[in-house]
């Protein structure tokens, strides 16, 4: 059996650069390349002798150590991703709809009184909590062939049941969330797009 390497590919669109790494074996270099950051691919031989070597990588949707803003009235307001969890597939990378284990980066600091309260939620720096990817700054891809595309990326605070911490939503999320399952979240949030 022939042992997987590491390959680099790259592409130039627009005077930029995309490189991707691969884990491959010399046999499969035939491989998917983005071709743009709509991420419309192509498929092309790699030359192993034209390694790229020490480029930066650029990679898809959400990872390890990728930062969210949190859109819930929970009382966190920047997470950090940790792992990812998929029912199907685990490549370690999250999508619109993909819940995730993260940790509090930054929380609003509670007052006495909020504090005093037993039904407040204290949510601190350094908690580690579930959440759900509800926009993403990658583009995804549509059935109709449409691609959609945020400002940023944002998640939703969850309990260990899989229900939301706060009872608001303060932004726009995916109208992808509809078709995973999370109906209610979608209810509750200002628009879907």
């Amino acid at each position: 059996m022939v042992p997987r390497r590491w390959y680099y590919s790259e592409m130039v669109v627009g005077g930029v650069r995309d490189a991707k790494r691969l884990l491959v074996r010399p046999a499969e270099l035939l491989v998917r390349v983005s071709l743009s950051w709509l991420d419309v691919g192509t498929t092309r031989l790699i030359n192993p002798n034209r390694l790229l070597g020490s480029w930066t990588l650029s990679f898809d949707m959400i990872g390890l150590k990728g930062t969210l803003n949190v859109i819930d009235n929970s009382g966190a307001l920047l997470v950090e991703c940790v792992n990812v969890l998929k029912q199907k597939v685990n490549n370690g990378w999250g999508s619109v709809g993909d819940e995730i284990v993260c940790v509090v980066k930054r929380a609003r600091p509670l007052t006495a009184v909020q504090a005093a309260s037993a039904t407040a939620l204290k949510v601190r720096r350094g908690d580690v909590r579930r959440a759900l990817i509800v926009r993403t700054k990658k583009a995804v891809r549509r059935p109709d062939g449409r691609f959609v595309r945020f400002d940023d990326n944002a998640a939703v605070l969850l309990n260990n049941k899989r229900e939301m911490l706060g009872t608001r939503i303060g932004g726009i999320v995916s109208a992808d969330l509809r078709l995973k399952g999370w109906g209610k979240i979608v209810s509750l949030a200002p628009k879907a797009l």
